[in-house]
């Protein structure tokens, strides 16, 4: 399913995965706050992480990635994280190991 999001010019695509739907905006940036949710995980405890901020830092450092938001976030009561591609499947690893192979190969 395709839909546009509210207040931005991409599409969002609607993945289900266990019985629960994901949304990847169509740059291939996931929305990480609804993928938490459903394994009953807070993204604080990710962001957190030293081994998250290792990744991130490293990541922010190869070719072509330099200036790039791989985080996107909004606050607020109906605030949202959107999460660049290439740090997708690092983060839902540590969600679910088959939820990482299922964004792995959604993304692709």
């Amino acid at each position: 399913m395709v839909r546009k999001s509210p207040g931005r010019s991409a599409a969002l695509l609607s993945h289900t995965f266990e019985g629960h739907t994901f949304l990847f905006r169509e740059d291939g940036y996931i929305n990480m706050t609804k993928a938490a949710k459903a394994f009953g995980k807070k993204l604080s405890h990710f962001w957190a992480s030293h081994q998250t901020k290792e990744y991130m830092e490293a990541l922010s450092q190869m070719p072509g990635f330099r200036g790039i938001k791989l985080v996107i976030s909004s606050r607020g009561r109906y605030g949202e994280t959107w999460v660049h591609p290439k740090l997708t499947v690092f983060t839902a690893r540590w969600l679910d190991v088959r939820f990482a192979v299922w964004c792995d190969l959604v993304i692709e």
